[in-house]
């Protein structure tokens, strides 16, 4: 039975995630494609792989609150917490990005992502228990597995471009990727189609069994990833584990690196903003009777937001406004009006449980709408910019480097979920909001004085006149 609602789901659904997907066939069709063919299959297979999984771990974050508080109204005895796991997942992550690099050297990028999949499975499966210890321990597991994933899918997508170029690949791969929030938020949204705010064991028995057979098959499909196409050059260099942990040390304590930390930070921060904000909305109820649904429709809108931030970093990514980085300051700025609109427009309780308490400030339905979507917007610009801004930075050096840039944002994600639990929304949005201003001006310092760009350089600049 429980197969045939898979299949069931899957066919239903199938079709938006295609439809959803087809605008970047659509981007591409004016290139040379008879060269960039190859690149750009790869980086297009590599998304569908990511979007399967995610499709997954991405809407379990969005309702993951709303799942544990169940349990608990079901089995008062239950403790864990959504927040801490989430925090372990990140904590073991960033202690997992100092030996992911090393890990790539050893059996490269294709079997990271392999085993990250593979662990992500775990985690989910884990829910079935639906006891702390497993899911604590399944969360550590999850966090490691994903800090070799990601690294090894950042060096992917830098050995399969052309150096100089590598905000191309970003984009067309965060437009897939992001694409999973509305197969698996759908699935969920028309799973919590009833008046009850609590979600009983069979349902989320069958939302649990959804997820694993996604992550199954996306760790599957990693099996049959190709090799980039910059492989045969990247194996000239012999690497050892011991001298990546040196590396990414040397790295992180360079002069351009330290005064990245802060926006990396920001980046980590409202990566968890995203999951507080879909159970913030899931959780006031003065905004719908059926409350809890709002949880995976916020989800599917940060996806939307997602994707169009990943056209636009295909737009106008590498290019200079005035010697500014456009997509960075457009991220910004979405990011500080979601902020905006999410202090005025939810309660100070929102992210610990369900409330009947009032907002400072009741805003028309248009604001709820477009707060998640300038979230996954937001979202989008800063980790592209920063994406395409290391790899062209270490461009022979990209595991080591994204290592780098996602222990900073883990150790930031994690700490942002510790302490969700214990202040207001209220008070972690002023907290994120002081971060994102400094982080502007210090990333643009550093392409300003550090990063001066040459007429050699790939980057279109554009002129102020």
């Amino acid at each position: 039975m429980t197969f045939q609602l898979i299949l069931r789901y899957f066919c239903d659904h199938f079709r938006i995630f295609l439809q959803s997907n087809l605008l970047i066939f659509f981007l591409l069709k004016d290139k040379m494609w008879s060269k960039l063919n190859a690149r750009v299959l790869r980086n297009i297979y590599l998304g569908l792989c990511f979007v399967v999984l995610f499709s997954a771990f991405s809407a379990l974050v969005s309702v993951q609150k709303t799942i544990t508080a169940s349990i608990q109204h079901d089995n008062p005895s239950y403790k864990t917490d959504a927040y801490i796991s989430l925090g372990i997942v990140y904590t073991s992550m960033a202690i997992g990005m100092w030996l992911s690099p090393g890990i790539i050297a050893k059996i490269g990028s294709k079997c990271a992502m392999i085993i990250g999949s593979f662990c992500n499975t775990i985690y989910m499966a884990a829910f079935y228990t639906e006891q702390s210890f497993w899911i604590y321990l399944c969360a550590a597991i999850c966090g490691f597995g994903g800090s070799i994933m990601w690294t090894g899918q950042a060096n992917y997508i830098v050995l399969n471009s052309e150096i100089g170029k590598v905000h191309s690949g970003i984009g067309v791969f965060w437009i897939l990727y992001q694409s999973s929030h509305f197969l698996g938020n759908l699935i969920i949204y028309f799973e919590f189609n009833h008046e009850n705010q609590s979600v009983d064991k069979a349902m989320r028995t069958r939302i649990i069994s959804v997820f694993v057979f996604f992550a199954a098959m996306a760790t599957l499909m990693m099996c049959f990833i190709r090799p980039p196409l910059r492989h045969k050059e990247q194996k000239k260099i012999i690497r050892y584990p011991c001298t990546e942990i040196v590396k990414s040390s040397q790295i992180l304590f360079s002069p351009r690196m330290l005064l990245l930390v802060v926006t990396m930070a920001c980046v980590g921060l409202h990566l968890s903003f995203l999951s507080i904000l879909s159970s913030s909305m899931g959780f006031s109820k003065y905004l719908s009777d059926n409350s809890k649904k709002l949880a995976p429709l916020c989800g599917l809108l940060q996806g939307f937001g997602e994707i169009m931030g990943g056209i636009l970093s295909i737009v106008v990514g590498g290019k200079r406004i005035c010697n500014l980085k456009p997509l960075i300051t457009w991220g910004v700025i979405c990011n500080l009006a979601c902020y905006i609109i999410a202090f005025l427009a939810l309660p100070n309780d929102s992210p610990h449980g369900f409330t009947d308490n009032l907002p400072l400030k009741v805003l028309p339905i248009a604001f709820i709408i477009m707060e998640p979507i300038l979230a996954g917007m937001g979202d989008a610009c800063l980790h592209t910019e920063l994406y395409s801004g290391i790899g062209a930075m270490y461009p022979n050096d990209s595991s080591s480097a994204f290592a780098v840039f996602k222990f900073i944002r883990s150790i930031a994600t994690a700490s942002s979920f510790y302490y969700s639990k214990c202040l207001g929304l209220h008070a972690q949005l002023v907290i994120i909001i002081s971060t994102s201003l400094v982080s502007w001006i210090l990333y643009h310092f550093v392409q300003w004085f550090l990063i001066r760009p040459k007429p050699s350089q790939d980057e279109e600049m554009v002129e102020c006149k």
